[in-house]
């Protein structure tokens, strides 16, 4: 692929390729599928972080497999994805991708990686962005602060 100059569009395929299929796994609630991915999500990451142009790939390739990714035992890998890109998220990011973003961000900052008021406020921008897209069951799971509540 260098050879020919087509190194950059086969990473930007691959990257394509892999959110498709972590948005698939998600959608089909397939968190095997999500697993499987996690080797390409890694390279995929590196390439979409290299280009201020690429952030929206980035932001998805960090938010996407972020939980399951944690639950599996990957939480400081994904911690580290989840924190790197935080500053490409803003009003040209999809609402839908903001949400779980802040939702992801919000959950992964609980249980001391991060300031509990941090937390929160991650929470709070997630619930107030999944309201707008009338995404109840989202917005509940916003609300559902600590394992207590």
């Amino acid at each position: 692929m260098d050879r020919h100059g087509e190194t950059d569009q086969g990473l930007e395929r691959h990257a394509q390729a892999t959110r498709r299929a972590l948005e698939s796994a998600i959608k089909n609630r397939r968190e095997d599928l999500v697993l499987a991915e996690a080797g390409n999500v890694r390279s995929a990451f590196v390439w979409a972080m290299a280009s201020p142009d690429r952030a929206e790939m980035a932001v998805a390739l960090a938010t996407l497999p972020s939980m399951v990714m944690a639950v599996d035992g990957a939480v400081m890998e994904v911690t580290e994805r989840i924190l790197a890109v935080e500053p490409l998220v803003n009003d040209a990011t999809p609402k839908r991708l903001r949400a779980q973003f802040w939702h992801w961000r919000g959950r992964l900052c609980l249980g001391g990686r991060m300031s509990v008021q941090k937390a929160l406020d991650s929470l709070d921008l997630a619930e107030a962005l999944f309201t707008e897209l009338n995404d109840e069951r989202h917005v509940h799971a916003c609300r559902r602060r600590f394992p207590q509540q």
